[in-house]
């Protein structure tokens, strides 16, 4: 997936926000891993590479899901959005 500003830094920048977001969450939950894996939709190896700040394993797709599936809101200003005609 492209970023509205085809920046691949501003989308590393983004991606990297996210799981820390979710890798904070999922901290907080104070879980085995089996069952933060369980609550995240994802197997325990993909847990791992979330936990250990793997980013470049996630797709921003892959990361704004598990932002939904970790219970965080996720809020979109479309008026600072660029789309290309």
């Amino acid at each position: 997936m492209q970023t509205p500003h085809d920046d691949p830094d501003e989308d590393l920048e983004t991606r990297n926000k996210l799981l820390t977001r979710i890798r904070l969450a999922v901290r907080a939950w104070g879980v085995p891993d089996a069952t933060a894996a369980e609550r995240l939709e994802i197997d325990e190896p993909e847990l791992r590479k979330l936990m250990n700040g793997r980013v470049e394993d996630f797709s921003l797709d892959e990361l704004l899901n598990l932002t939904l599936e970790a219970g965080l809101g996720i809020e979109f200003d479309l008026r600072t959005m660029k789309i290309k005609p």
